[in-house]
């Protein structure tokens, strides 16, 4: 299939949180839900939607009862802690979203949706034995019962980190320029949880063509 390939560093200007609940109990219901749904949507075939659901559960890292409701990122015991493609993807589509249009084109995120995948499928952002901080804030929230209060607790990796991936266009519907702008709605909302309060905010260091393929 036709598309070009642009390879993408971007740095964090802000503490990335983890979105990952450390139970794979959680997580397996999550994927017979949402997740497969969306592979689906994809075009994944069974065996493809199984093989990604198994790596999936197999990142989900375990924590012990003290940590209970603490989310993390996904963790590879060999190479580190890692985000998933999706999850830069979801930031593409939240920037399209926010964009709207661009020149004549129109519902940029259903041609993110369908034309833009981000490689490889784990990008890992710190080593296996790091010692992650934990990031602790309020949730506010306004029940029947009155305003309740809780503490979310999450891991995160510290602003200045980079984060290198390939952005690839597939028949080049989505431009280059596009692609940069998009990237630069990371300067507002980036990438993770609590992102809509700053969190997990990004530069661009580096973006560069890397070639066209079939």
């Amino acid at each position: 299939m036709e598309k070009t390939v642009y390879k993408v560093t971007i740095k964090l200007t802000e503490p990335l949180l983890g979105t990952v609940a450390c139970s794979k109990s959680i997580w397996r219901d999550y994927i017979t839900t949402k997740m497969e749904k969306d592979l689906k949507k994809e075009g994944k075939t069974d065996d493809q939607i199984k093989e990604e659901i198994d790596q999936t559960l197999e990142a989900v890292p375990e924590t012990d009862e003290l940590d209970k409701g603490l989310t993390s990122f996904f963790l590879d015991p060999d190479k580190g802690y890692h985000l998933r493609d999706y999850q830069i993807r979801a930031f593409f589509k939240s920037a399209a979203k926010a964009q709207k249009e661009y020149g004549a084109m129109k519902q940029l995120r259903s041609k993110v949706v369908e034309y833009l995948f981000i490689r490889p499928s784990r990008i890992y952002l710190a080593k296996p034995k790091a010692e992650l901080e934990v990031v602790e804030r309020p949730l506010r929230a306004s029940t029947p019962q009155g305003e309740r209060v809780a503490i979310a607790r999450s891991h995160s990796i510290p602003a200045d980190t980079e984060i290198a991936f390939e952005v690839h266009s597939l028949h080049d519907v989505l431009p280059e320029k596009l692609i940069r702008e998009l990237l630069s709605y990371g300067e507002y909302c980036g990438l993770g949880q609590n992102r809509g309060s700053g969190f997990g905010r990004f530069e661009v260091v580096s973006f560069a063509e890397k070639g066209k393929r079939d």
